[in-house]
């Protein structure tokens, strides 16, 4: 079954940056044991070969960038929305949100050297699409999508991120 945990309320405005300890936690699925030597990063840009990449490919290949920015679950506040009106999903709280440091490979980067071209192709394309590793019962990902002209903005912060915090990516993120 899936861990999901809220930062403690009394805990949540300690800090600016949520330490990863304290940082909330969804997940739809179970977390998936990712082996970082053997990982590798698909991507599919239409009408190209898929081109994958290692971790240590988006560390070396690509400039770090780091971005300051806060999450939250789109079920934040979700028990007090149910006194209005009865909705699916966890029971959250208010402090489903946290602020981190998160440091990885542009996404734009990523997907000029896989042979992108967003000013030539953006008719085409709305979305940038993302499978996880993690898998339902059924057998398929979980995914999310970012618009297309948030992950091309050439002053974007749109990240494929290996680091949180500082440190290596925790699995629960």
């Amino acid at each position: 079954k899936p861990f999901n945990a809220e930062t403690p309320v009394a805990l949540l405005t300690d800090h600016y940056i949520t330490p990863n300890e304290l940082f909330f936690v969804r997940n739809h699925l179970p977390v998936p044991t990712v082996d970082a030597e053997s990982y590798l990063l698909e991507i599919v840009v239409p009408g190209r070969e898929p081109l994958q990449l290692s971790l240590k490919d988006l560390k070396e290949k690509f400039t770090k960038h780091t971005v300051i920015a806060t999450i939250q679950c789109a079920g934040n506040r979700r028990r007090q929305m149910t006194d209005v009106k009865a909705v699916k999903g966890l029971s959250w709280g208010a402090t489903a949100i946290s602020n981190a440091e998160w440091s990885g490979a542009r996404l734009r980067d990523v997907l000029q050297y896989a042979g992108y071209d967003a000013q030539s192709e953006s008719d085409a394309v709305e979305h940038i699409q993302f499978e996880g590793l993690d898998k339902g019962v059924e057998g398929k990902p979980y995914g999310a999508s970012v618009p297309l002209r948030a992950a091309a903005d050439p002053h974007g912060e749109v990240l494929l991120a290996y680091e949180m915090n500082g440190v290596e990516l925790p699995p629960d993120h």
